[in-house]
């Protein structure tokens, strides 16, 4: 299928209040129409003329887990509730 038919979607959260070198982003995306997805680590960096930039990624998730065994990948859900460790489930 064509990217113009699928739905492809991401979101970005970085680690402080605001972006400065040495902070890192972390970026969440996925694509509908093969159900892949990835989160992804990039730092920022700044270059020659004191401007931000992203630079390469620190790790890919999807990567991570192309190289361990599907038997061993565990996925838990949760929602917050009221106490203050929220209870996960085992993903099936």
């Amino acid at each position: 299928a064509s990217m113009g038919m699928r739905s492809a979607a991401g979101a970005r959260l970085n680690t402080g209040s605001q972006l400065s070198q040495g902070s890192v982003m972390y970026s969440a995306r996925f694509d509908t129409g093969d159900w892949s997805g990835d989160v992804v680590a990039e730092p920022i960096g700044q270059n020659a003329s004191e401007a931000l930039e992203i630079l390469p990624p620190l790790w890919r998730a999807a990567q991570q887990l192309d190289r361990m065994p599907a038997a061993r990948r565990n996925i838990h859900v949760g929602r917050p509730g009221r106490h203050p460790v929220p209870v996960a489930s085992r993903f099936t």
